[in-house]
Parts: C-alpha cells; sequence; structure tokens
C-alpha cells in the first residue's frame, strides 16, 4: 500500500508506516462516512473521556480516570462509551512488523 501512494519505504526515519497507516485510517473514516455509518476516532473518543471524567461521579461512586482492563475496568467504564485504552491506542502502536 506505501508503494501504490508514492511512500518512500527506503528508510525507517522517513516513517512511511506511520504516514500509510494514517492514510487507511482516513480511507475507512471517508467510506464510513459516505455510507452514512457512525464510526468514531481516537482523538474524538479522547475529548469525549477527558469530558466525562471532568463530570462529577455519581455519589457514592470513585471513578479512576484510567484502568486496565478486568472488573475495575469495566465498573470505571460505567457510563463511558468505549474501552477507552483499546481506542485511544496510537495507530501505529503495532505497526512495527514485530510478533506480539
Amino acid at each position: 500500500m506505501a508503494d501504490r501512494i508514492g511512500l518512500d519505504t527506503t528508510s525507517e526515519r522517513t516513517l512511511w508506516r506511520d504516514r500509510a497507516i494514517v492514510e487507511i485510517n482516513r480511507a475507512v473514516l471517508y467510506s464510513f462516512d459516505s455510507a452514512r455509518v457512525t464510526i468514531t476516532d481516537h482523538h474524538s473518543e479522547t475529548l469525549h473521556r477527558l469530558a466525562w471524567l471532568r463530570t462529577a461521579p455519581e455519589e457514592g461512586t470513585e471513578r479512576p480516570a484510567f484502568v486496565a482492563g478486568g472488573e475495575a475496568d469495566r465498573r470505571a467504564r460505567k457510563g463511558a462509551p468505549a474501552c477507552f485504552p483499546l481506542v485511544a491506542r496510537t495507530a501505529t502502536a503495532r505497526a512495527t512488523g514485530e510478533p506480539g
């Protein structure tokens, strides 16, 4: 894909992987918009999450800012639209070609 859109893949220093993933994300968002289907992006979800965290929690409840998985995550997400660590992960976090 990177070659097809003319990215310089001769060196990792060109950040071609990052640029390719951004273009794929843009294409996905465009196709959803064209089909009039709702999809979110990690920037919008980050803003939504921050706004949600700034609201007062329900009386008698605690709301940790960021919890990594398990039952605590399900409790912390009460009222939140998504599992934040999964949505807000950087686009290129797994684009290095390394296994796992």
